[in-house]
């Protein structure tokens, strides 16, 4: 009975060889998919978090300087769901030739900062309404109307997503 474990043994070496050419041809893989300089809008990377520099996941949505991208996290905190940042990590390409995405959709629940058009400032609030035709606004709900109406219709470009509804 012991020969047939020892031949068994030596069967079972050989196996290990096996999975470390399969990684090989993955790092081919790998080089052809990163063959592009950069990142492009639609890429998954990792970046630190500027509050914490701990690194997290997200999307990058348009290239704003020659070393900086806006991202929108996976997860973002209650306070930033798009930040800029500087040293991003590929983790997935995006589809090559992927437009930025400068107007990230929003949802109703959204928590948003929106423009006050009256004093042009910008103020916390939540989506409430959004547009079911082109050219339709979006209504906001602000969180602190201050004696103002407590909604507003805006366009998107008056609008940044801060978070994300749960």
């Amino acid at each position: 009975a012991k020969k047939k474990t020892i031949a068994k043994k030596k069967k079972a070496e050989p196996e290990p060889e096996e999975p470390a050419e399969k990684p090989a041809k993955k790092q081919t893989v790998a080089k052809k998919v990163d063959e592009r300089e950069g990142f492009f809008a639609g890429d998954r990377v990792s970046a630190q978090y500027h509050r914490d520099n701990q690194w997290y996941p997200g999307i990058i949505l348009y290239q704003k300087d020659v070393d900086s991208w806006d991202i929108s996290w996976d997860e973002p905190d209650e306070n930033e769901q798009i930040t800029t940042i500087y040293r991003p990590k590929l983790i997935k390409r995006g589809p090559e030739g992927h437009p930025d995405i400068e107007n990230v959709p929003i949802a109703i629940g959204d928590k948003v900062w929106a423009l006050f058009l009256e004093d042009q400032n910008w103020y916390d609030g939540v989506i409430t309404a959004v547009p079911t035709e082109p050219g339709n606004k979006y209504t906001v709900r602000w969180d602190d109307p201050d004696g103002a109406p407590p909604t507003a219709t805006l366009e998107r470009h008056d609008i940044k997503l801060k978070l994300r509804k749960a």
